[in-house]
């Protein structure tokens, strides 16, 4: 496992050319609320762990299926990001709002 800065692993997922599977761990102060907080100086750490695949056409792949299965799928567009837009194509997707 690696610690990786947002800009180092930006740096990696563009110099993997194609597809890969993901996996992060982020451990992230949650800065708890102070108000009727029984435990007022203590720090309280949120842990996620998440896996994904990256780098995979959609649109590419809907067609690609449609062909295996014998249907014309070569019309097939995929609909634009309603909720973002993509920061490195077909892995990294910023959204609009900013996460806090």
């Amino acid at each position: 496992m690696q610690n990786l800065t947002y800009s180092q692993f930006i740096a990696k997922l563009n110099a993997h050319a194609g597809a890969a599977i993901v996996g992060l761990n982020a451990h992230t102060d949650t800065k708890a609320l102070k108000t009727n907080n029984p435990f007022p100086n203590a720090q309280i750490f949120k842990r996620v762990r998440a896996v994904g695949f990256v780098g995979a056409d959609y649109e590419k792949s809907v067609q690609r299926e449609g062909e295996r299965q014998g249907a014309d799928a070569s019309g097939f567009v995929a609909d634009k990001l309603p909720w973002g837009q993509w920061h490195l194509p077909g892995k990294v997707i910023e959204h609009k709002l900013p996460v806090p």
